[in-house]
């Protein structure tokens, strides 16, 4: 081998050694193989550099970066001295490797044998190094769980990387989850494998948490059926539609996907931007609560209480909402229906002691007024004037039935009737009360089933709905009356939610149709409310006055309307189980004068005089007392010679029911003749099993006061 100076300075060998030393017998044992394919490359004309270690005179091996090349059959060559830069990147090397926050193991690509591991290696597998090395990775028992070592091994000779997600087991026998980025590489003439191996224990655990999460939500959102759970988008697009809200609100999952969420709100709710302002609400506060009515698919709509609640995928980073609903409309129908019934009984109540101070008072002026007109010629102008004064009572009365009649309470008498004939018996009431610019067109069908009510409230809910159809029509205009009968099936009822208080079965309507102005939907939400009018004060019950009597006798009401549409109020009232028409008991003359001692009592000094008045009239001696204690001794000092006790029901001291009880007990014969403000049916439950012989109802005339005392005094004797 010749070599210049330098090279001489660098291996320490004299010009002759190195002259008579073959280059091969430099080269360190493990770096021939390598050599030798360099300088088989060089002789076919490559330039590529090695780094190869060369023996120097004392033995040691320097590092040299040497370029070849063939001239003419022979090898020259230049080499550069290495040694030092290549132990500082060694040591540079090895500083990384030990700190590496992964585990990293070198392997002899053709053996198998672990070179070398870092410090990492044996805090994450528990083994020492020399547990490791020099040993085959298939044979290494933390490498053995489910033949990674061998699979690793067999599949770096096949390719020069392989990456896979294994569990490896640790010397304690804990199973750990890992990364394996593995590859095969050459350094000086060796071939080598290294395996970088990573932890992901923890990043498993939070997948697998994310998983059960993720299975948990998708449950949740197959799985509840008695809530609409959907998510939405920061903008409100819905991009999750669980099973309750297809269920609730009707939308399958495909259909509503990418659809604006505030298409489940009612259209005025839309115009008030309440689904703008629900996102900002829950965006403020965290969360937003609400109970409305919202939409479904086919239009209808039902009342639910929601919860919008704003997801975040970091602190200022908005990933969408979540929207849980329930419908509550059930409950809502009940709540509302509690609040109607606590309403009605306020007014039942109000209605009730209006009723029995009213009653007493119009009957003294009505009673008076009749006694007054009796001593007059019907010639005389007077007698007309108190004519006069004794329908208005009677009008006030009327008013006084009307606000009972609301509260359900009013006095009613039951008849079986057709009920055309009941309308067409106030046709000309009708036609006077309503403008001449507005035209009734009739109807009415003869042949009818007959209902079982009181006529009077029947035209008093024709003479309603025909006023109210009246001040609806501004100009010129037509009111239809319409009289007929229809079947409802189950399926029918459930369909229509104003009519679902009905049984099955056959029923008679009352239809008044306008060409009116119409009413919106909040106008007609609110029009049986008796607090709410949208006409001049003073118009009285009106509307919610027909509500009570219907209500009473089982029926429903159903109201069309649309504005500038006019409306159309049909009643509903169920057929009479018995069409036999009422029999009417004989009325005593007129001028039949009577005999006998009755006994008045009421607390109301007027009714008392004009009770008295009437009575001695009539022929009858009369005793006074204004309570019931009063009246218990009255009826003990004279029970032999009483022969009826007219008794007031609502009386302070004693109440009529004590004291109807009381004589009773002294005299089980004795005929009483309730008389009451409320109606009869009303008077009659407070006396339970015992009930009431006769009744009636104040106000009264002096002529109908002692036209019943007979006739209860001729049933008796009868």
């Amino acid at each position: 081998m010749a070599a210049n100076p330098a090279t001489q300075l660098i291996l320490g060998y004299p010009p002759a050694v190195l002259q008579d030393l073959p280059v091969v017998d430099l080269i360190h044992p493990e770096d021939r193989p390598s050599f030798d394919r360099a300088l088989e490359a060089a002789l076919n004309g490559s330039r590529d550099e090695l780094e190869t270690r060369f023996r120097k005179a004392d033995g040691s091996y320097r590092w040299l970066l040497w370029h070849a090349m063939a001239v003419e059959g022979r090898i020259f060559a230049i080499a550069h001295d290495i040694t030092d830069t290549k132990s500082r990147l060694d040591e540079r090397f090895h500083r990384l490797f030990e700190t590496a926050k992964d585990s990293i193991i070198v392997i002899d690509a053709f053996t198998g044998l672990i070179l070398e591991c870092n410090r990492h290696t044996q805090e994450s597998l528990g083994y020492g190094k020399d547990e490791l090395r020099g040993q085959p990775i298939s044979t290494v028992p933390a490498f053995q769980f489910r033949n990674v070592g061998e699979r690793l091994f067999r599949a770096l000779q096949a390719s020069k990387t392989w990456r896979s997600e294994e569990e490896i087991c640790r010397k304690d026998g804990q199973k750990i989850a890992m990364e394996l980025l593995c590859n095969r590489y050459r350094e000086g003439g060796s071939e080598l494998m290294q395996a970088n191996i990573r932890d992901i224990s923890e990043r498993k655990r939070t997948e697998a948490e994310l998983r059960e999460s993720e299975e948990r939500f998708r449950v949740l959102m197959e799985g509840v059926r008695d809530y609409a759970i959907f998510m939405t988008d920061p903008q409100g697009k819905v991009v999750s539609w669980g099973r309750g809200a297809e269920r609730i609100l009707g939308y399958k999952e495909a259909e509503i996907l990418g659809t604006d969420s505030a298409l489940v709100f009612t259209p005025e709710d839309r115009e008030r931007g309440e689904p703008e302002l629900e996102i900002q609400t829950a965006l403020r506060d965290g969360r937003a609560e609400d109970e409305r009515w919202h939409l479904r698919k086919d239009g209808s709509r039902f009342f639910a209480s929601g919860v919008l609640t704003p997801l975040w995928r970091s602190e200022n980073e908005l990933r969408g909402f979540a929207k849980v609903m329930r419908d509550i409309t059930e409950r809502k129908t009940h709540e509302e229906a509690m609040r109607e019934a606590q309403k009605l009984e306020s007014i039942g109540l109000l209605a009730g002691g209006v009723a029995h101070d009213f009653n007493n008072l119009l009957t003294g002026i009505i009673g008076s007024a009749s006694l007054a007109a009796e001593d007059l010629a019907p010639s005389l102008r007077a007698r007309g004037l108190l004519e006069q004064v004794i329908k208005a009572g009677k009008r006030a009365a009327d008013l006084t039935r009307q606000l009972l009649a609301y509260a359900g309470k009013g006095s009613i008498t039951l008849e079986s009737f057709n009920i055309s004939d009941a309308v067409s018996e106030i046709l000309h009431l009708l036609h006077a009360s309503i403008p001449e610019r507005v035209r009734l067109h009739l109807h009415l069908e003869n042949d009818l089933p007959p209902i079982e009510a009181d006529p009077s409230q029947i035209q008093q809910i024709a003479m309603n709905l025909v006023l109210n159809a009246a001040e609806a029509i501004e100009d010129d205009g037509i009111i239809s009356i319409t009289t007929g009968s229809k079947q409802f099936h189950e399926d029918d009822l459930r369909r229509l939610e104003t009519l679902s208080s009905l049984r099955p079965g056959e029923y008679v309507f009352l239809r008044v149709k306008d060409s009116g102005m119409g009413m919106n939907e909040e106008v007609k939400a609110r029009i049986f409310d008796p607090f709410f009018t949208t006409k001049f004060t003073g118009r009285g019950l009106g509307l919610a006055a027909v509500s009570g009597i219907v209500r009473g006798y089982r029926g429903a009401i159903e109201v069309a309307t649309a504005p500038e549409q006019g409306s159309a109020f049909e009643v509903y009232l169920p057929i009479s189980p018995k069409a036999a028409a009422a029999q009417r008991e004989s009325e005593p003359a007129a001028n039949e004068r009577g005999s006998g001692t009755v006994l008045v009592v009421d607390d109301e000094a007027v009714v008392r005089d004009v009770s008295k008045e009437a009575l001695e009239r009539g022929g009858y001696r009369v005793l006074l007392a204004e309570n019931g204690r009063e009246a218990l001794d009255i009826f003990r000092q004279h029970s032999g010679i009483i022969d009826l006790v007219l008794l007031d029901l609502a009386m302070p001291v004693m109440s009529g029911e004590e004291t109807h009880r009381l004589m009773k007990e002294i005299r089980t014969d004795v005929p009483i003749l309730v008389s009451s403000g409320y109606s009869e049916a009303m008077a009659s439950s407070r006396f339970g099993r015992r009930g009431m012989e006769a009744f009636i109802q104040k106000p009264y005339t002096a002529r109908e006061v002692v036209e019943r005392v007979q006739k209860t005094l001729s049933s008796r004797r009868n």
